[in-house]
């Protein structure tokens, strides 16, 4: 039984999928889920905590590192860690065109690439990614599509699909929403849903919660998302010159 869901980053709480911006030069931000409760077949986790760490090097590019901690709740389980560390990877993201998520016309495209990490105590190797996103929106309404390919850790193809719709973005609560289907050349597919919302409460600080409800390899998975994101200032960037971001 695995822990852990797709090669790709969560980079855009609460989704496994993200959005096509990245953070202004020079600030640092935080994707943390403190506590996730998530339940495999008949196995139960804890997730302390699911982690992610942006930082703006140029006004269209960002570097990401993420990773997951899952302590088993299933005394039952001693063959195997109670604490894994999975979903370790380091990523550059890079807007190639700029549009509504920079405060210009038309959609927003970024590509995100980088080295997925070995999982410790496994036998999990180096993978590597390439992600592909576009961000749509109204004033009203934003949808971000994820395609992404990549050489997993087991050394297999994988391809990831996601679809974010978020709605009444112009309200400080606004309801959210994922669809996701994961397909693993020689191992199993992943389809899932998730419905949330996210409470901007300032520049600096957004909460979220969601409920995720997946299919995998012939078993059901069940989660339970709590996090926030918190964003700083670390040097003085060209941040400046960037265009603000407009809520459509």
């Amino acid at each position: 039984m695995t822990t852990g869901t797709s090669s790709s980053a969560l980079a855009y709480r609460p989704f496994d999928g993200t959005d096509a911006d990245v953070v202004k030069p020079g600030e640092f931000e935080l994707e943390l889920g403190p506590l996730h409760y998530l339940r495999e077949d008949h196995a139960a986790f804890l997730v302390l905590p699911a982690t992610v760490l942006n930082l703006g090097i140029t006004k269209s590019m960002e570097l990401v590192s993420d990773f997951k901690n899952f302590v088993s709740l299933d005394g039952s389980d001693t063959g195997l860690r109670r604490f894994r560390l999975r979903d370790a990877d380091f990523l550059i993201k890079t807007i190639l065109r700029p549009g509504m998520r920079q405060g210009r016309p038309g959609p927003s495209i970024a590509l995100e690439t980088g080295v997925l990490l070995p999982a410790p105590g496994t036998k999990t190797g180096f993978g590597a990614q390439a992600n592909t996103i576009v961000s749509v929106a109204t004033p009203s309404t934003a949808v971000h599509l994820n395609e992404s390919i990549a050489g997993n850790r087991d050394h297999h193809f994988e391809v990831f699909s996601s679809v974010i719709l978020e709605i009444a973005r112009g309200r400080k609560i606004h309801p959210v929403a994922e669809t996701l289907f994961d397909f693993v050349l020689h191992g199993g597919n992943e389809y899932s849903a998730l419905v949330g919302a996210i409470w901007v409460h300032s520049r600096d600080w957004a909460f979220d919660t969601a409920v995720r409800a997946s299919r995998t390899d012939g078993y059901s998975v069940v989660e339970l998302r709590l996090g926030l994101t918190w964003t700083s200032r670390v040097w003085d960037g060209d941040g400046g010159a960037q265009e603000e971001e407009v809520m459509f």
